[in-house]
């Protein structure tokens, strides 16, 4: 694994210090679960608390790859401990790992913030997310980032507030060019249902976790 220490809490406003210790709020489904994590001499200790044993450790899994504590960098230290560009920064802080997010939505919601704009402003623009549409503990004292259902019913307005103003200018494809390219891309359904299939289709946020959690988190994302 080589030299670990645990992440800073970050500036979105989800994950606190509390006691010495870092504390967010997760949903399992519905299910709302506290988790701790802590360090304890060589070792991180991740406490859940749920109502079921299930959900706890569903959220200890998610809090185990967010926190980089399976991620062994040993290989690649060894590769680029000596790179001109990258190595000095390997041999100061050999720590330093990708930061991560526990949760495949939140994960993208914050990397379109992140996008073309300075990181402050982006923090900025994620803590106006939870504290205006994030989810509330029990307790009350902790946020969450919204649902990707949650938040894709807010108004353009609830959004701008935010300030995530929609940007979006439409520039039609040349006529020249396009019969070489896919025009339009929402697939019709008409034919597979004609042939029989009778299943529900997986919706977006479903889809997107099983891809970050069965596939490209795994040691070989392409199995």
């Amino acid at each position: 694994m080589g030299t670990y220490r645990l992440p800073g809490p970050g500036r979105d406003g989800v994950m606190v210090v509390r006691d010495g210790t870092l504390a967010r709020v997760l949903w399992i489904g519905d299910e709302e679960v506290l988790v701790r994590a802590w360090a304890a001499g060589r070792a991180v200790r991740i406490r859940a608390e749920a109502q079921s044993r299930d959900a706890a450790e569903a959220a200890i899994e998610r809090m185990r790859f967010a926190l980089g504590t399976d991620h062994d960098l040993s290989e690649f230290h060894r590769r680029f401990r000596w790179d001109p560009l990258i190595g000095p920064v390997i041999r100061r802080r050999p720590w330093v790992r990708p930061r991560r997010r526990p949760e495949p939505f939140e994960a993208l919601a914050w990397a379109v913030c992140e996008q073309l704009i300075e990181s402050g402003r982006a923090a900025a623009i994620q803590r106006k997310i939870v504290r205006r549409h994030g989810r509330r503990s029990a307790c009350g004292t902790l946020l969450a980032p919204p649902s990707a259902a949650f938040l894709a019913g807010r108004s353009p307005a609830e959004l701008d507030a935010c300030g995530l103003a929609p940007k979006i200018e439409f520039v039609d494809m040349p006529d020249a060019i396009r019969p070489n390219y896919q025009y339009f891309t929402q697939a019709s359904m008409t034919k597979l249902r004609r042939a029989g299939y009778n299943a529900p289709f997986t919706p977006l946020e479903d889809a997107v976790r099983d891809c970050v959690t069965q596939h490209l988190s795994q040691s070989d994302p392409y199995l």
